[in-house]
């Protein structure tokens, strides 16, 4: 029931209550801009943290801001490349798929990534039990046995990818490098570019990523921006 003011005075009511709600309001809008302040400099520190080579440290920043907001877009795909770069394929996969049900001008981009991640992910489930349950040996038999073989580049590409998460990273660059060597057209240069950065071999990272500079890929603008990074980070003009 409504208190006698409101009930005999319905206009000093209404202004009443209208006071209080735009009061409420005021009170609430320096915590959401202060919160959407705090995303937009977790995301600028992270971008710095990227810029720097220190994934880990800006996946941990995009989190955070990820954490304010489930739906800030500029993080999901941050996040995404960023667990790509680190060759974390499952969540880089997750954070794609998250980033694509949102519906944004960057859809295209993050069913790419999704694409990308979800055929790395099938080529190392196809490859790792074979891997763990044979000797090296019967492996170089394989890999020798695909060597003039049509599709023998992508199945040892595969081998790569699946050492690489495997960890054992010599065996992975052996693979990548006899992939890219079979086929020129193979995203093995930039496999082998992240594992060099990971490893902090800039020159050599760069150097891989520029074979892959395909204009069509939608990866071309982010291994552009890798390049220029490391340029910056080598002091180069």
């Amino acid at each position: 029931m409504l208190p006698k003011l409101f009930t005999f005075y319905p206009r000093l009511g209404i202004r009443f209550l209208t006071s209080c709600a735009i009061a409420v309001l005021l009170i609430a809008l320096p915590s959401v801009a202060q919160e959407e302040d705090s995303a937009a400099i977790l995301l600028r520190a992270g971008n710095a943290l990227r810029d720097s080579f220190d994934y880990n440290a800006a996946i941990s920043h995009y989190q955070r801001a990820l954490d304010h907001n489930p739906n800030n877009l500029a993080a999901v795909r941050q996040i995404a490349f960023a667990y790509l770069e680190v060759g974390n394929v499952d969540r880089s996969l997750d954070m794609a798929l998250q980033g694509a049900r949102l519906q944004s001008e960057w859809l295209p981009e993050f069913n790419a990534l999704a694409a990308l991640d979800y055929n790395y992910a099938i080529i190392i489930s196809e490859y790792h039990e074979n891997i763990v349950h044979r000797p090296d040996s019967d492996v170089v038999a394989f890999r020798a046995y695909q060597h003039d073989l049509p599709e023998g580049a992508a199945k040892i590409f595969g081998l790569g990818l699946t050492y690489w998460a495997m960890g054992r990273t010599q065996a992975a660059e052996e693979c990548l490098q006899e992939a890219m060597e079979l086929d020129t057209a193979s995203e093995a240069p930039f496999i082998l570019g992240l594992m060099r950065l990971q490893q902090g071999r800039y020159r050599e990272a760069k150097a891989m990523l520029e074979k892959f500079l395909h204009p069509d890929s939608f990866l071309a603008a982010r291994v552009r921006l890798l390049i220029e990074n490391i340029q910056r980070k080598e002091g180069e003009p």
